[in-house]
């Protein structure tokens, strides 16, 4: 944020830093070790403990806002998007925290264990499960839209771009699918093993 660099220490401490000096801004602890990157929107921060919480804390000032646990380990990294925050368990759900308060909105179950990031576009969620899988959910509420299935792993994240959604597959294949039924547009193939990720200008 702005000429503010963050670290995180093995000892629980988040460190800030003046990105032009190396001059240390203040240093927050959580007793608690952390297992995912540090997201920053705004003049808050949040991390992933790993005792079953997430960590909001002011960016000025290094003060805890509020703590967040649901008893079931998370999974970084935390995605902010708008007033809602998302984190993924690793009991196959995905969880919905108001990013002010810390307050759980919604928690969505695949039953199906996750293998990317969770991808938030225009009011819609994706993740991908283990059992080759992509679900996608309204953002708002955790209702499942739909679930698009090629019998071909994927890997890497979720591309999306004018209502048509990309994702590498494991066997070589490259899909698209229409990102309002999960339809699937076409395969491409390459004979190739992608190493990732998408570009779509």
């Amino acid at each position: 944020e702005g000429r503010i660099g963050y670290v995180l220490g093995e000892s629980d401490y988040v460190y800030p830093f003046n990105a032009a000096t190396g001059k240390e801004l203040w240093a927050y602890n959580t007793d608690d070790a952390f297992t995912g990157p540090i997201v920053i929107e705004g003049r808050v921060g949040y991390v992933i403990g790993e005792s079953d919480y997430v960590y909001a804390f002011d960016t000025a000032t290094g003060e805890e806002l509020w703590a967040y646990n649901t008893d079931d380990a998370f999974t970084g990294p935390i995605v902010i998007e708008g007033r809602i925050g998302y984190v993924l368990g690793e009991s196959d759900y995905v969880y919905a925290f108001n990013a002010a308060t810390g307050k759980e909105l919604w928690a969505y179950n695949t039953d199906d264990a996750f293998t990317s990031p969770i991808v938030i576009e225009s009011g819609v969620g994706y993740v991908i499960g283990e059992s080759d899988y992509l679900y996608a959910f309204n953002a708002a509420t955790g209702k499942e839209l739909w679930a698009y299935n090629t019998d071909d792993g994927f890997k890497g994240s979720v591309v999306v771009k004018g209502g048509v959604g990309y994702v590498l597959g494991e066997s070589d294949y490259l899909y698209a699918f229409y990102t309002a039924t999960g339809k699937e547009l076409w395969a491409y193939n390459t004979d190739d093993a992608f190493t990732g990720p998408i570009v779509i200008k």
